[in-house]
């Protein structure tokens, strides 16, 4: 199975380690500061939204390129990228104590896979933007071919109160967003 989000998770996640120089995905170092304030609101699923994530473009072009001018056939190779896609996103759980626990998922045979799954700390470093610090190593189907090790620090940026986006090192920025509550 073709997995987009969980190699951007995995990549994203090892950006840098929680210490007191390690720059994060904005180039930033992550400290805590004055800045910093109460745990932001981010909880439940949160689907990958691939036509408006940076990697876009790219299989864009690699299906125009497959295609080769055949307009059917450069669209089919975009409906299985977006149907594989569609399938991926973020999760975050809070435990009743508010421990908040990130989940990287997809989907096989209607089933929920767990790529990745580590316990968080998330800090607020400003209105638009979060960090999530792993309290430990993460567990998953991908855990031990990409391992993020406890300490890993993640930039969050919380584009509305329904979207997030990711900063991935190789892939650009990526977008989460959860389904309007009715």
């Amino acid at each position: 199975m073709k997995s987009f989000v969980f190699a951007f998770v995995a990549s994203a996640s090892l950006v840098a380690c929680a210490s007191a120089s390690a720059p994060d995905a904005t180039g930033t170092t992550a400290t805590r500061s004055s800045q910093e304030t109460a745990a932001p609101k981010i909880s439940g699923r949160y689907p990958f939204v691939l036509e408006e994530s940076e990697v876009w473009a790219g299989f864009k072009s690699k299906c125009a390129e497959a295609g080769k001018g055949d307009a059917a056939k450069e669209t089919a190779c975009k409906d299985e990228i977006r149907g594989e896609a569609g399938k991926e996103g973020l999760r975050f759980d809070a435990d009743a104590q508010g421990q908040v626990t990130w989940i990287s998922y997809g989907a096989e045979n209607g089933a929920e896979i767990v790529y990745h799954q580590v316990q968080v700390a998330l800090t607020s470093d400003s209105a638009q933007f979060a960090t999530a610090r792993t309290l430990g190593p993460a567990t998953g189907l991908h855990a031990a071919s990409r391992p993020i090790p406890a300490g890993t620090v993640m930039r969050i940026e919380l584009v509305d109160d329904r979207t997030i986006a990711m900063l991935d090192p190789k892939k650009g920025r990526l977008v989460f967003r959860r389904a309007a509550t009715k």
